[in-house]
């Protein structure tokens, strides 16, 4: 077939299309293959590409956890944390505390590669805030420190998405201090807030302690 005619049969086609007619195929035109038309090579579909899961990546995590150690022990209200709480100075703490943990037993820990999981390291995070706040008045800087650092401490975890929503607020209800019940029971507090019976306990120690402090006063 001459050139002009497929050239001409190349027209036809493209004025279909644009009519809205149905597509020939090319290589359906008589002749085109001789005249050195050649079909273009089939698209090869990239591979979808697969989400990394570095949950069990144990060199992973070390270096996620060492980074996220080491932003929270240089925070402005991470310094009550540094240490673990001094027994000598806070005599009552640990009949009220009974699993104590702060940041420089955390990176004990992380050295000797305690953490195998992100959820183990989420564990003792949250408790150094939910102990210092259950064992802490609301009005106390250690308090306020507690939930600072713990907001900061949460926009950090959440930026490794390797836990979900519901295990990075898990506990937080548990967090009430039992100086707020305190409150409640003496009928200054809120009443509607929920609260953990361990802390409930606690918060009845207080006002023991406080009732017996008065009776000796007098």
């Amino acid at each position: 077939m001459p050139a002009a005619r497929i050239i001409e049969k190349l027209i036809e086609q493209k004025q279909s299309e644009i009519r809205g007619e149905e597509h020939i195929p090319i290589s359906s035109i008589p002749g085109i293959r001789k005249a050195g038309w050649r079909p273009p090579p089939p698209q090869q579909k990239k591979p979808p590409q697969e989400q990394c899961d570095f949950s069990n990546d144990a060199n992973y995590l070390y270096g996620l956890f060492k980074t996220i150690l080491n932003h929270i022990k240089s925070h402005g209200s991470a310094w009550p944390f540094l240490q673990a709480v001094d027994r000598n100075e806070v005599h009552d703490y640990c009949d009220h505390i009974k699993y104590p943990m702060d940041l420089k037993t955390m990176t004990e820990r992380h050295k000797a590669k305690y953490y195998h999981s992100v959820r183990l390291f989420h564990a003792d995070m949250m408790r150094i805030f939910n102990n210092c706040r259950f064992y802490n008045y609301p009005d106390t800087e250690y308090f306020k420190c507690a939930s600072a650092l713990e907001k900061y401490y949460k926009h950090k975890i959440k930026e490794t998405k390797l836990l979900d929503w519901s295990e990075l607020n898990d506990g937080d209800e548990e967090s009430c201090s039992s100086a707020q019940i305190v409150k409640v029971i003496s009928g200054k507090g809120d009443a509607g807030v929920a609260y953990s019976s361990e802390n409930i306990l606690r918060a009845s120690d207080i006002l023991i302690e406080n009732s017996t402090s008065s009776s000796d006063d007098d």
